[in-house]
């Protein structure tokens, strides 16, 4: 019984494999890089500002412009824009960078905005990617214009890595193993019961077939003498003496007639 058993769930697992299938992750990350003449602009041309390497100019304001991003980025009418909702089949993921493994290190040397993206499909995944990340780009943008900053003295935003999507197996595997888990223990725990009542209904039929059955009453037929049928009556005889009384019952024959109405 437990070959079937297991057939079945291995079916059940088959069938869970294919109706919960991968999905795709990809993640993107970018850093905020300063302007080469800094974050100010000389009000005399004949005294410019001199110019500095971008990737030397980390602090924490550029932190906080990364932070700034980083909050609207995760602002559900920012992410319902891109197409994002609560329980759908999208997740975008926007932070410092805190999500990657590999950047949990760094984050704290460096403004990083990195974004995780985790879809049904590597093509979903891909268009999501580039759809936020041109709208960080805008929203950085923006915020510049929205304060009044000089041109020459904006902020960029430049990409550092992105990650080809990869297929995620979790949820699949999960809804396999627990398709085939929940078949094993089903199908064993029925198996089980219907051998427990096997079990209980061997016995009765056992002590049944040894039980005797009940022998019918052994009819005699009547018997002749001469052509008539010899019936016996019950008479009684008392016999007494010193010491008990006995009754004895004897029978005592009566010839009748085959043709008595009585014998018919």
């Amino acid at each position: 019984m437990t070959l079937p058993v297991v057939l079945v769930s291995l079916g059940l697992g088959a069938v869970a494999f294919f109706q919960v299938p991968a999905r795709y992750a990809a993640s993107s990350s970018m850093i905020l890089v300063a302007p080469p003449s800094g974050g100010t602009l000389s009000l005399d041309k004949t005294k410019p500002v001199g110019l500095t390497n971008p990737l030397l100019q980390y602090n924490d304001s550029m932190r906080t412009v990364a932070g700034i991003l980083i909050l609207t980025m995760n602002n559900p009418a920012i992410q319902k824009e891109l197409g994002i909702v609560d329980g759908g089949p999208v997740k975008l993921t926007v932070d410092d960078g805190r999500s990657n493994a590999a950047l949990m290190g760094i984050t704290t040397a460096g403004p990083f905005v990195h974004v995780a993206v985790e879809a049904p499909s590597s093509a979903t995944v891909l268009d999501t990617i580039a759809r936020a990340e041109k709208r960080i780009r805008a929203e950085l943008l923006n915020q510049q214009r929205i304060l009044g900053a000089p041109t020459s003295t904006y902020i960029a935003l430049n990409d550092v890595t992105t990650l080809e999507p990869k297929a995620v197996w979790g949820n699949t595997l999960v809804a396999t193993f627990g398709a085939f888990g929940l078949g094993m223990a089903f199908g064993l725990g029925l198996a089980q019961l219907l051998v427990l009542r096997r079990g209980r209904a061997v016995p009765a039929a056992e002590e049944k077939q040894a039980r005797p059955e009940p022998v019918g009453r052994k009819v005699t037929p009547p018997r002749k003498l001469n052509g008539k049928v010899l019936v016996f009556a019950e008479g009684k005889e008392k016999a007494r003496n010193m010491e008990s009384t006995v009754d004895h019952t004897m029978p005592i024959p009566v010839v009748k007639d085959d043709d008595d109405p009585e014998n018919s």
